[in-house]
């Protein structure tokens, strides 16, 4: 199962979950006070094909950078937990789904829905490029491409590299000695 988390203010709860109509479901329930289930019956391999939307308005592990991107005065966040990443994908599409709230990827990405779909609904690390050769004493030189894996905080965030050779490296950088490959808008 993948995970997103679906970030609002005080007015996202599972109630705001209920009352989306989700046409190709057959069946849709509270598991219990927290958890909200939308089955869509078998997918191509026989397994079922549904999505649990789990409602807390304790934050995940953010940092306090990340908290602080957060618009909302007391977020409310729910994860949508799923199967499919087509389904994930077409339920965000859905023309009745939640407007006005934050995507969270669990890849460092937290953005508006609306710019979260506009982005192609990206589900892995952002990629990156370093800008600079003052890490080549880490044996990294400019235009060296590394995947982003963690953000400490406005300045500084952790990214793994893998050489020509296959060599992995992992190294704290200043997020101005970098560049994003495709160009998103990163927390």
């Amino acid at each position: 199962m993948q995970y997103i988390f679906l970030i609002g203010d005080e007015n996202l709860t599972l109630d705001s979950i209920r009352a989306i109509e989700f046409p190709d479901s057959i069946r849709s329930y509270d598991v219990d006070p927290t958890r909200f289930y939308v089955e869509y019956g078998l997918d191509e391999y026989g397994k079922s094909d549904h999505i649990f939307y789990d409602f807390h308005t304790d934050a995940p592990d953010y940092s306090q950078y990340v908290l602080g991107k957060i618009p909302f005065h007391c977020p409310h966040f729910i994860t949508m937990v799923y199967r499919s990443e087509e389904r994930m994908k077409s339920v965000l599409q859905q023309d009745n789904f939640l407007k006005g709230i934050y995507v969270d990827n669990d890849y460092c990405l937290i953005v508006p829905i609306e710019e979260f779909i506009a982005l192609g609904m990206p589900m892995d690390f952002p990629q990156v490029r370093l800008a600079t050769n003052k890490y080549q004493t880490q044996g990294l030189s400019l235009g060296a491409v590394g995947f982003l894996s963690q953000v400490f905080d406005e300045s500084h965030v952790e990214v793994h590299f893998v050489d020509e050779n296959g060599t992995k490296s992992c190294c704290v950088l200043h997020r101005v000695d970098l560049h994003f490959v495709e160009g998103l808008p990163r927390v």
